[in-house]
């Protein structure tokens, strides 16, 4: 995520990394603000831990709501990994 998500002071160096493996609503919850919540309480305990240097996750490419979501939420984009996902035998 854009501007670091490492705790305040201690003078300790962060050293480790959060990576959100899932993050899903169900599609009659959706649009209502569940999805941004439970991502605000990740990085409240990303940033309360000074250990923590940065969070990070994959989305499929074609998941342009999901890539949406994360960079109204401050997340950058770093890198496109090629055929990461297999998808009934397709690779994305």
């Amino acid at each position: 995520r854009g501007g670091g998500a490492a705790g305040g002071g201690g003078g300790a160096q962060p050293s480790l990394c959060v990576y959100i493996m899932t993050l899903a609503v169900a599609a009659d919850r959706r649009r209502s603000g569940l999805a941004s919540h439970l991502l605000r309480g990740i990085m409240s305990e990303a940033e309360a831990d000074a250990r923590v240097g940065c969070v990070y996750l994959h989305v499929i490419t074609y998941n342009e709501a999901a890539i949406r979501f994360y960079e109204k939420h401050g997340f950058v984009r770093v890198c496109v990994l090629e055929d990461y996902y297999d998808v009934g035998g397709v690779m994305w």
